[in-house]
């Protein structure tokens, strides 16, 4: 009995907890919601030997990692094109068959089916096709990313042998970050200094 007792005063206080006096609320239960300004975020000393970079922003305004993307796209690009080229043979066989059907240019089942089966032999032959593309050119892609990502990984362990900071870490692996901290800019600038000089002692022992 007390149990029960027990219960139904928990049960009271929740209704009054949520309803004022335990009576049923006819106020909407919808919550009005305000619009959260974003804060800015403001610079102050550092007082740790953090550093950080915007990956994505450094790979746009990274050369190398820019023509890198670049040819990614590319070569994405081309492969939807050839995707759209099988596709179109494939819809071309389709609708011949369709047309000839429609002109009774079939005089027997035998001579539909045998088109039928030639058109499922050439869906298969175009998939096997387009695998086989998708494949090479997703691993060139994937072999490109991971040169620029490993050139930039190198260049900081490099870099950061005079600079000597505890870390240097990505600005999305964190919530917060003090804008002061921020040396993107300053490692863009050096990896291009670096990839060009680089390119143009390339260029000139090419031409030597």
């Amino acid at each position: 009995m007390r149990k029960i007792l027990y219960a139904v005063a928990i049960l009271a206080l929740a209704t009054t907890a949520c309803g004022g006096n335990g009576e049923a609320d006819t106020k909407s239960d919808s919550l009005t919601v305000t619009p959260v300004k974003k804060v800015k975020a403001e610079s102050f000393a550092a007082t740790t030997n953090i550093r950080y970079i915007d990956r994505d922003s450094l790979l746009v305004k990274f050369d190398y990692a820019r023509h890198t993307m670049d040819e990614c796209h590319q070569i994405a690009m081309a492969l939807q094109q050839y995707q759209n080229e099988l596709g179109a043979q494939l819809q071309s066989k389709q609708n011949a068959i369709q047309e000839k059907a429609k002109n009774n240019g079939y005089l027997s089942e035998a001579s539909y089916n045998a088109d039928i089966k030639e058109l499922q032999n050439l869906d298969r032959s175009l998939q096997t096709r387009y695998a086989a593309r998708a494949d090479k050119d997703n691993r060139r892609i994937n072999e490109l990313t991971k040169a620029a990502s490993d050139y930039i990984d190198n260049f900081l362990i490099e870099y950061n042998k005079t600079k000597k900071y505890d870390a240097i870490l990505d600005r999305a692996a964190g919530l917060y970050f003090n804008p002061a901290l921020d040396i993107t800019d300053e490692v863009v600038k050096a990896l291009n200094e670096a990839y060009n000089k680089a390119c143009l002692l390339y260029t000139s022992d090419a031409a030597d």
